[in-house]
């Protein structure tokens, strides 16, 4: 609203809430299609974060963002529980490699559909053997060890993912990256075997045994990524926004939040600027009497054609488009 104001068009809430459960309709089919192309890739990052939701029936009640994240598109949505119903419900009868954190959710998931294989964040395992070293005495020197072991086991991938054109490079890099997976392995069974090997320790190496498949599916499968750090960015702006309204105000516009999400996050992968697609959708909206268009080719980026494309990316404005609006900040 404020901002409304500081461009010079003062509006009133109810207005700008009308506004918006007006146009709401008007996203649905290009979500829903996210939702497919979503569903029918074969590779995925995955997370989710609270997002509170108010309601007249219930009141401020505690909700999940969730974010599943392909190649080509982005589906999020906002759902009221963080039970295996939502994966599920997405990706039940897929095909492909979830890379994720170790939540019971994913692994539930996998186990109904084995057709899913997870890959578990080596990111998340970093960051316990880090974790560990807080409150317990004595184990800064092992905890170290871990994390340059874990830092060194990125580094040989990178050496690895840089030579895949190069079949004798790459066999080099790649001996290397299972040799140290193996060594890895070797020491952290060592280390379980110890008769006095502290609490901490024993937590995070059990845990680390226990997730070692999903953790060493990357080394099998090159295109798989070590980490699930594009999901956890995904969700950075939503939780930056969080921190400002706390959430959304209603069921409705919890559900408007992550469909707006879903398409802007999908438009930024594609390189095409929001501001330039939604004022010509909004418009091709209007001519088709405040209806979605009939034929989404136009909106969806894997429809749209190379000019098409080309139109809407930052970099060649489409004809007749405005530009937006200059930030009044300062910007000194």
């Amino acid at each position: 609203m404020q901002d409304f104001c500081l461009r010079g068009l003062p509006l009133a809430q109810g207005t700008v809430t009308g506004g918006l459960k007006v146009i709401k309709p008007l996203f649905e089919p290009v979500v829903e299609a996210i939702r497919e192309r979503v569903s029918r890739a074969n590779q995925w990052h995955a997370d989710e974060t609270r997002w509170m939701v108010w309601s007249d029936e219930k009141g401020a009640a505690k909700h999940w963002l969730w974010v599943f994240l392909s190649s080509t598109a982005a589906y999020y949505s906002v759902d009221d529980n963080r039970s295996a119903s939502v994966p599920k419900g997405l990706l039940s009868e897929s095909n492909g490699v979830l890379v994720c954190d170790r939540y019971s959710a994913y692994k539930c998931l996998a186990r109904e559909n084995q057709d899913v294989f997870l890959a578990f964040c080596w990111s998340h395992v970093r960051r316990d053997f880090i974790n560990a070293e807080r409150g317990t005495d004595g184990i800064k020197t092992w905890s170290a060890t871990w994390v340059r072991r874990i830092g060194r086991l990125y580094h040989l991938n990178h050496q690895r993912l840089g030579c895949l054109n190069d079949n004798e490079e790459f066999s080099k890099h790649d001996n290397a990256l299972k040799g140290h997976l193996s060594n890895m392995a070797k020491w952290r069974d060592e280390e379980l075997a110890r008769p006095k090997l502290k609490k901490q320790c024993q937590k995070v190496l059990t845990s680390l045994q226990n997730h070692w498949e999903g953790l060493c599916l990357f080394a099998a499968y090159p295109e798989v990524p070590m980490d699930n750090n594009a999901a956890e960015q995904s969700l950075r702006s939503p939780v930056v926004g969080r921190k400002n309204f706390y959430g959304a105000g209603s069921d409705w516009s919890g559900e408007l939040t992550a469909w707006l999400f879903s398409v802007f996050m999908t438009l930024n992968l594609w390189d095409i600027n929001p501001w330039f697609w939604l004022s010509e959708y909004l418009q091709a909206c209007a001519k088709n009497d405040r209806e979605a268009p009939n034929d989404l080719a136009d909106w969806l980026p894997w429809l749209m054609t190379d000019e098409r494309l080309e139109s809407l990316r930052n970099h060649n404005p489409p004809s007749g488009a405005k530009q937006p609006p200059p930030d009044n900040q300062d910007t000194k």
